[in-house]
């Protein structure tokens, strides 16, 4: 449960993306509103319709993660080391 709420902002983005489509051809849009969309896409895909382009998202954003997470480590290793006293001449 907490992986599927840690993402919800990536759900939305579906969602708000599937509401921005392009009207069908007799000129009726497919999905009225945002819980209708919701609704929706959970009925007729499932939960896997949710997490569609999933797999390029986690391709751009996981190489930032990872660096920013190298930083972090490297520069509080940085911090935590004691200071170096110079000798009074």
């Amino acid at each position: 449960m907490a992986i599927f709420l840690g993402d919800t902002p990536d759900r939305a983005q579906v969602v708000r993306t599937r509401l921005r489509q392009v009207p069908a051809q007799d000129g009726q849009r497919r999905y009225t509103g945002l819980v209708q969309c919701f609704a929706r896409v959970w009925r007729e895909e499932g939960m896997a319709g949710l997490y569609g382009g999933l797999a390029p998202h986690l391709l751009r954003s996981a190489p930032s993660a990872a660096i920013m997470l190298g930083v972090v480590e490297f520069v509080v290793r940085l911090l935590e080391k004691p200071a170096v006293r110079v000798p009074a001449a």
